[in-house]
């Protein structure tokens, strides 16, 4: 059973937490939490705030110590080390997290991601600049496990603006932004009812959309956070299964159930999403056989087939069901289809939603 150890003095005054749950990232976490560090100290100089770091250890084998951490704390941050002695997964993590918090505005930093030295100071000043806001948002770089640059993608979009929180919802139906990239308001992350169990490998999009209904969205093009891409992250192990496109489906059917719930309809974009995750099925996959999935007539039943698989596999026990039953239900020939997943570096930015506005209108 699993008994809950932690404590934190709730006596000063924080503008910014800054969140690291963390599991069997020790390899990495001395680089999260030195950059974390660094962040905080920076901000702290500019603003005169104060910053703290919560390290939500999610039973990590063996368990993080104060070892794993004092090494690369500046010595004028506070950190709190959280211990769960059982693994309960990334959204309980990051619910106890930011439930723990003492700061108006949260940043999660997954333990194998690292942070700019002025990341906290550039989320940050939008704050200052438009009280709508619940989401801060900048860029990334992504690296490898050696800290060597693997990518320095194009910015998403084509500058920096304030995104009505409704228009950008519906981006995020379809694409999102990782958690080491967003600066968050922690009371709009409570009304929401934080991260929702069961949707593990893109339970940030999920949140993200939840979030920008509650508010506005500011978006900067400057580089924030080091990205990890790496053989022993959960996400990488998730990315070359099946799995991966049954959560974002399943992911996806919830936010339209969930805008439901709210009283919005985004019923018109179901078909833009299933054409979306049928893309990704064909631009990541290809059978056994050796056949291409490329050719235009297969989209649609790439779709179907990815949908049918998400529908049932996210209903049932075990979250698996063998695809040559799906390939089955849609008359195609019997065969073992097999979908490996792999990374699209996006090339071009995008103009924002209709109705966004330059960040320079409001001084920023």
């Amino acid at each position: 059973m699993c008994r809950k150890r932690w404590s934190v003095d709730i006596s000063q005054y924080v503008d910014i937490s800054i969140l690291i749950p963390t599991y069997n990232s020790q390899p990495f976490l001395g680089r999260a939490i030195s950059s974390a560090s660094n962040a905080a100290a920076d901000y702290a100089a500019r603003s005169g705030s104060n910053v703290e770091i919560i390290v939500v250890d999610d039973g990590s084998v063996p368990a993080v110590n104060s070892r794993d951490i004092d090494p690369f704390r500046d010595p004028s941050v506070t950190i709190h080390l959280v211990s769960l002695p059982c693994n309960r997964g990334q959204e309980h993590a990051t619910n106890l997290a930011v439930s723990l918090a003492r700061g108006r505005l949260c940043l999660l930093l997954h333990g194998d991601d690292m942070l700019e030295r002025d990341a906290l100071s550039t989320l940050a000043t939008p704050y200052s600049n438009y009280d709508s806001i619940v989401m801060s948002v900048a860029e990334r770089l992504e690296i490898d496990a050696r800290d060597q640059l693997l990518f320095d993608l194009p910015p998403f979009y084509n500058g920096n603006y304030f995104i009505e929180g409704l228009s950008q919802a519906k981006v995020f139906l379809f694409s999102g932004f990782l958690p080491c990239q967003v600066l968050f308001k922690r009371d709009a992350f409570l009304r929401v009812g934080g991260a929702e169990l069961g949707y593990t490998i893109n339970l940030d999009g999920l949140l993200w959309f939840k979030l920008s209904l509650e508010g506005d969205v500011a978006y900067q093009t400057a580089k924030v956070a080091r990205y990890r891409r790496h053989s022993l992250s959960a996400t990488s192990a998730a990315n070359g299964s099946i799995l991966h496109l049954f959560d974002w489906y399943a992911t996806t059917k919830r936010m339209l159930d969930y805008a439901k719930i709210r009283g919005l309809c985004f019923e018109d974009q179901r078909p833009s999403i299933i054409r979306r995750i049928s893309e990704l099925a064909v631009r990541f996959s290809e059978t056994t056989r050796g056949d291409s999935l490329h050719s235009e007539n297969r989209t649609i039943d790439g779709a179907e087939l990815i949908a049918i698989a998400a529908e049932i596999a996210h209903g049932s026990e075990s979250g698996v069901l063998p695809i040559n039953a799906l390939v089955s239900k849609l008359n195609e020939p019997k065969k073992t289809v097999s979908l490996k997943y792999g990374f699209y570096a996006r090339t071009v930015s995008y103009a924002p939603p209709v109705g966004a506005v330059p960040l320079s209108a409001y001084g920023v």
